[in-house]
């Protein structure tokens, strides 16, 4: 995160939200996750639940006025988040790199509900799990792409869809392909996503592909799962 905005946020509210406790959003309120990870999740007029974009350390994010409709952030873990009023962001130094972080954002969003559009269970989560790499990755010494949270069979169903018996299914499909494989880390269980999972996935759907993979996290010394 650029230091100018680390700066104006040490002007801005802080709060803190406790794991599993979804909190409601704001219209008019630009968040900044500064700790933690969650899940952002609105809530349309007929009662269905749809997975607006999973965020973590640095994202910044805003929700729109809907009538009728509500967004909540779902932490899965501790979350310390600064909240800043749209006027003062707007008229502060940081305005054009805070916009040109939530166009990110709205891209990532927009992705998302594609994703979801697809047909096939696979072909969904197979794209989902690429997302969720972007743009919070890590690689290990083997050049494995690995998911930045751990993430459940439960949620990654939620999240397109599914049901947790066909995304089980599946996943054991995958790593019996070698295309994705788990690592250990405090007790929780991360995925891993394989040279040959992202191989197949440029050849299949390259226009998935889009993002520049880059190493940031070293986390070759991970408890590997057989």
């Amino acid at each position: 995160m650029e230091k100018a905005i680390q700066t104006f946020l040490s002007q801005c509210p802080n709060d803190q939200w406790i794991e599993h406790h979804p909190v409601q959003m704001e219209p008019e309120k630009v968040y900044i996750i500064q700790v933690g990870y969650g899940t952002l999740w609105e809530t349309k007029e007929d009662g269905n639940h749809v997975l607006l974009d999973v965020l973590q350390e640095g994202s910044i994010f805003e929700v729109p006025f809907i009538p009728d409709r509500t967004c909540e952030f779902h932490p899965h873990s501790p979350v310390q988040v600064s909240i800043c009023d749209w006027r003062e962001v707007l008229h502060s130094p940081i305005a054009a790199s805070v916009i040109a972080e939530l166009r990110k954002y709205w891209t990532r969003v927009q992705t998302l509900q594609m994703i979801k559009h697809n047909k096939f269970v696979e072909d969904r989560l197979i794209q989902f799990l690429f997302f969720l790499a972007q743009p919070f990755q890590s690689k290990t010494n083997e050049h494995q792409l690995a998911l930045p949270f751990p993430i459940t069979h439960e949620e990654l169903a939620a999240a397109i869809l599914s049901t947790r018996a066909t995304i089980t299914r599946c996943l054991s499909q995958l790593r019996r392909e070698c295309k994705i494989d788990y690592f250990q880390k405090q007790g929780k269980r991360y995925i891993l996503l394989t040279n040959r999972f992202i191989h197949s996935l440029m050849s299949t759907q390259p226009e998935i592909c889009l993002a520049k993979l880059t190493p940031s996290t070293n986390i070759s010394k991970a408890k590997r799962i057989s």
